[in-house]
């Protein structure tokens, strides 16, 4: 693992007044790209410029692995599938993506502006298995161990040849995958995280409390919303502080679908994975933006995730289901007191029990 506490600090340089925030940056601009990128972004660590994320990424380490079956169903042009696998010591996730062709690469480099830029470079820019290697790749080597846990254990790459994989009859049209370890949602697959407050996260966890007090919501699900911020937050921003942007935060890459439990950050298939060569686009859109300007974005969505979930009463009717009871009987339980039983049993409140305990809401 390597860590480093050397940081370079840029002046600082504004944009000018007139320069729309959403501007894209210049391709042809006399600053370097990091110059650029990371402006108004001081103290970003010096490795961060020295890591080549594009070497040869780590491979799959067993020569054994069989499919069993598809975890999801995407729609057929999706890019990827994620698969249980059995391996030598166990079984795994293993994320199957489909091949980007040339045929892939001139299509998108057909709707980029000129001067066009080679199939190569659309390639590393535009596929979605190098971004997501590049971004395991970065925090592989470089994400300390006390925050390792905020995502997937990343076990390397495989290529799948053209016949069956192992003594599975399955066949598929993906060829390159990266396996992880299977989320799961039970007590083992559960990260807990520290309940105070992120830095630099204090006016996002304002504005969700500013608006989850317009809702109908108890004091008790104030708070696990507030704990779900803060612990999204602080996942986000361990893979900022890599040089990783997700570039496509949604409710599912923090835990499974559907399910009321995170787990860890995962899906860095539209990641941005900084390097010093610049981009000729970023997390699957047409424009550059600074650093700066795409990490309070990625917070901005987090937060948005967040108050979606109270408003569609997340919490609420899970704990209807758990419970069993009328709804206007779990309004009433979560307005008095929860049961401190269900601590012992009951998953999403496990990282209350850190910071709740003593205020009263638990009978």
């Amino acid at each position: 693992m390597q860590t480093a506490s050397c940081k370079r600090k840029f002046p600082l340089d504004p944009p000018p007044p007139q320069e729309h925030p959403h501007k894209r940056l210049s391709l042809g601009s006399p600053r370097s790209w990091e110059e650029e990128f990371f402006a108004n972004s001081p103290g970003i660590p010096d490795w961060i410029w020295a890591s080549d994320v594009d070497r040869e990424p780590l491979r799959f380490h067993e020569t054994l692995l069989e499919l069993v079956r598809p975890f999801n169903h995407p729609v057929p042009d999706a890019p990827a599938q994620v698969w249980l696998a059995r391996g030598e010591t166990g079984f795994y996730a293993v994320k199957l993506f489909k091949p980007y062709a040339d045929d892939d690469a001139k299509a998108q480099a057909a709707r980029l502006s000129d001067p066009k830029p080679s199939l190569q470079k659309v390639r590393h820019d535009f596929s979605p298995f190098a971004l997501e290697t590049r971004a395991y790749e970065r925090i592989r080597k470089f994400c300390p161990a006390s925050q390792q846990s905020f995502f997937r254990r990343y076990h390397g790459t495989i290529e799948i040849p053209a016949s069956p994989l192992g003594r599975s009859s399955v066949r598929t049209s993906r060829r390159q995958g990266i396996v992880f370890d299977v989320l799961t949602i039970g007590l083992e697959g559960r990260r807990l995280h520290s309940a105070g407050v992120v830095d630099d996260s204090a006016p996002h966890a304002e504005a969700l409390r500013t608006e989850l007090a317009k809702l109908d919501v108890s004091p008790f699900e104030k708070k696990w919303y507030s704990s779900v911020l803060n612990d999204r937050l602080r996942m986000a921003m361990s893979a900022h502080a890599l040089g990783v942007l997700h570039g496509d935060i949604k409710p599912d890459c923090f835990g499974l679908p559907n399910s009321p439990h995170d787990i860890a950050l995962h899906d860095f298939s539209r990641a941005y994975t900084f390097t010093r060569e610049r981009p000729y686009a970023m997390n699957g859109i047409l424009r550059l933006r600074t650093f700066k300007h795409a990490v309070e974005v990625e917070r901005r969505n987090i937060r948005s995730c967040v108050l979606e979930m109270a408003k569609s009463a997340h919490l609420f009717n899970h704990f209807r289901r758990l419970l069993g009871l009328t709804e206007e009987d779990t309004r009433t339980v979560l307005s008095s007191a929860i049961p401190r039983s269900l601590l012992a049993t009951e998953l999403p409140l496990i990282v209350l029990s850190v910071g709740m305990t003593d205020d009263g809401l638990f009978s």
